[in-house]
Formats: structure tokens, sequence, C-alpha cells
């Protein structure tokens, strides 16, 4: 078929386009595709679709076998309206792919989608889409693999909404090379610091271990104390310091100790 009199109904046999007959259609011409034809498309195909052209078959998108999405260039995929993929469809997009989306994409995910991603996939999320909901309702249903995989960049971008949503499995599995990137913990339930590993204790910021609260840290453990730095210990105020002796003697004299140590 001749890529200059390229015409498309919904009647064409998808078979005999070429990307580069794709590439020449008009959004008015693909938004004819219907979900039989969309099911034929090849991932070759598929290359001759760009980001203004692709929203146009958003509607039979999800009829796109998984195996040939391949083909979709991540450019092209950052202007289809993400309610339009399935989760098995994402579940089947590159790293690079995934990379690619837009911060109103990755604010777009739902609950099902996100829980569709491997957690190398949800690692590639752009970060400034990462504040995915006001409530967290997408956050505190990630796993404890996802959680791992959280860069830096998407974790300082968490509201405090989101991490007080952080179930006490998902607080367990925080990794050291993660606390740093924490701007405040005040929000993490007194349950959630008492399982967090004490090297993660030891890296968290001076300004947020700062803001913690009397209750959180008198949940803290005798092995997370044993490793608060001189830092971390010099950002509890008096008043602070002198408040956790009330409830937990045996806290204030190890802290004390801690203290006493570091000077």
């Amino acid at each position: 078929m001749a890529t200059t009199t390229v015409k498309f109904t919904s009647k064409t046999d998808v078979t005999e386009l070429t990307a580069a007959d794709i590439a020449k259609l008009a959004s008015t011409d693909l938004a004819q595709l219907s979900k039989t034809q969309a099911a034929l498309l090849t991932s070759d195909q598929l290359e001759g679709f760009s980001a203004t052209t692709l929203p146009a078959i958003a509607a039979v998108f999800k009829s796109i076998a998984v195996e040939q999405l391949s083909g979709l260039a991540p450019k092209a995929l950052s202007g289809l309206p993400v309610k339009f993929i399935a989760g098995t469809q994402l579940a089947a997009l590159t790293t690079d792919q995934l990379a690619g989306f837009t911060s109103a994409q990755v604010s777009g995910l739902t609950v099902t989608q996100i829980g569709a991603l491997s957690d190398d996939l949800l690692a590639a999320l752009d970060p400034a889409g990462f504040k995915m909901s006001s409530v967290g309702a997408q956050f505190d249903n990630l796993s404890t693999l996802q959680i791992t995989k959280l860069s830096t960049a998407q974790i300082a971008t968490l509201t405090d909404t989101q991490i007080g949503t952080l179930t006490v499995d998902q607080a367990a599995v925080l990794l050291p090379a993660q606390a740093p990137a924490f701007k405040s913990l005040a929000a993490l339930t007194v349950g959630d610091i008492a399982v967090l590993d004490p090297k993660f204790v030891a890296a968290i910021p001076t300004k947020a271990f700062g803001g913690l609260t009397v209750a959180q840290i008198d949940a803290f453990t005798e092995d997370q104390v044993k490793v608060f730095t001189s830092a971390q210990i010099a950002a509890l105020n008096g008043t602070k310091f002198d408040a956790i002796g009330a409830s937990d003697t045996s806290l204030i004299l190890l802290l004390s100790r801690q203290r006493h140590l570091l000077v």
C-alpha cells in the first residue's frame, strides 16, 4: 500500500499496513480502529505511533496484545492517558517505557495499576509524579519489595500523609540508603518506629530526627537507641529529652549514657 495514499476505515486490513503507513495516518483516521483491528497490531506497526496519534486509539488500546507493546516508543506512550492502559499491559512495559511516563501519568495510576508493576518498573517512574495521591491510596498498597526499590528521588517527594500510611511491614523493610531522603518522619506511627532497622535509624537526617515526637522517640527500642548519632541526640531539645524519662526510665538512662559517651 503506498504511503502517500493511505486511507483507513474500520474495515481496513491492518495487516497490510506498515509502520510508515501508520505514521502518515491522521488521528481522525486512527480513531476508527476497532478492537479487532487493534488486536492484530504488531510491535513493528506500533513503531509508527507518536505521542500525538497514539491517544486516537485510546478507546481500543487495551485490545493490543501485551507481547506487541515493546514496539511503542517511550515518547509515544507519554501521550496516552494511563486510564486506558490495562494492568497486564503496564506489567509488560519496559523500564525505559515506564521512565518515559510524564508526572501527570504517574500521578494518575490507580491502586490496581501500581500493584501490577514489578519492583524494577516502579523504580523507573518519574519522581516528579510520585506524589501519587493526596490520601496515599496507592502508596500504602505497595508491596514490601516495591518499598525497597523506591529511589531516594521518589521518597523525597512523599507527603506526610503518604508516609503516615506506611504499614508496620513496609516500615520494617526501609533501607538505610533510603533514610537520608526523608525530609520528615513525624507522620510515622509508633508501631512503625519500633520496627525500623537500626541501620536505618542511624541514617535518619538530623532535621528529620529532631522533628520526631516524644511518643515516637519513646517507641525506639534499645537496639535502635544504641545507634543514635551524636548529631541526632543533640537534635533532641531539653524538653523533649526530659519528657521521655517520665514514661520510660530505662530509655532515658540509655539516652543519657549515649549523650554522655558522645560529648
